[in-house]
């Protein structure tokens, strides 16, 4: 009953809260949690979570605000919750030095249960990112500790042009989707999203993309020579009726016509000289 308080608390807040930044919200968070207001702290970092432009860091810092509120709420199994998240999104994240053991107990706590997971993370299966341009791309969901992650998306530019986001797809029960990849010679990396379009973590990034190769001409091999001879037929037919012979009699006129006029040159006839070719 009173979780579902809060979260009332926390709509009606977005409904009547002026419209704020993100860098807004947070810096409110923390002026109220410097001010013991815990309660309200701890809300308005609920609402940067709800923020689609908040990226890692954001969402990391707003889990460390709600843990060190709901510590000083002598809340800590909600704290270390919260810790964990952080560390999920941020595994290097520290608390400031001078934070109360109270408030900070949660925190080690978390610190000691993340050493044996990973971090949310995402993977290519099959071709990654040589994968052939305009067809599918198969993304995987390789660790999400706290179940923070429910869509991925593409981010895709051409050239040196603007990085347009592509629509977020939703990750199938196994932790996999399938995204359209962009045209050829694009560069691209993937985002791993919160409901509320927020990125939890990135594969790639605008400083270090993916680039789809340019699509490869298909080599055309040549037709083969096929011999139409029908071997059959010519096997039936009379022997002085086969291509063969009449090969072979072409060699023997032209090396007689050859001869003859060699012999002419040297005897000096004039003679004419016959042949007769005899069939059965």
């Amino acid at each position: 009953m009173e979780s579902r308080m809060r979260a009332w608390t926390v709509l009606a807040l977005a409904a009547l809260w002026p419209a704020a930044s993100l860098a807004d919200e947070l810096q409110r968070a923390r002026e109220l949690f410097d001010e013991m207001e815990f309660q309200q702290a701890h809300d308005a970092a609920g609402l940067a979570l709800q923020q689609p432009e908040a990226g890692p860091a954001e969402l990391a810092e707003a889990y460390r605000l709600q843990g060190l509120c709901l510590s000083a709420l002598d809340q800590p199994d909600e704290a270390l919750v919260a810790f964990r998240c952080m560390l999920s999104i941020e595994p290097t994240a520290q608390l400031p030095p001078d934070t109360s053991p109270k408030l900070a107990a949660p925190f080690y706590q978390a610190v000691a249960m993340a050493r044996d997971i990973q971090p949310i993370g995402l993977r290519l299966a099959g071709d990654g990112p040589r994968a052939s341009p305009g067809g599918k791309l198969r993304v995987l969901l390789q660790s999400d500790p706290l179940g923070l992650v429910r869509n991925v998306r593409l981010v895709s530019r051409a050239g040196t042009g603007a990085w347009a986001r592509g629509p977020g797809v939703d990750l199938a029960s196994a932790g996999q989707a399938e995204l359209d990849l962009p045209g050829p010679g694009q560069e691209y990396y993937l985002e791993a999203l919160t409901s509320s379009g927020g990125v939890l973590a990135r594969l790639g990034g605008a400083d270090q993309p993916f680039r789809l190769a340019a699509a490869r001409p298909v080599a055309v091999e040549p037709d083969p020579v096929v011999d139409t001879r029908d071997e059959a037929a010519e096997a039936a037919a009379p022997w002085y009726e086969t291509w063969w012979f009449w090969t072979v009699v072409g060699a023997v006129v032209v090396g007689t016509a050859v001869g003859l006029g060699v012999g002419l040159g040297a005897g000096g006839s004039d003679e004419p000289v016959g042949y007769h070719i005899s069939f059965p």
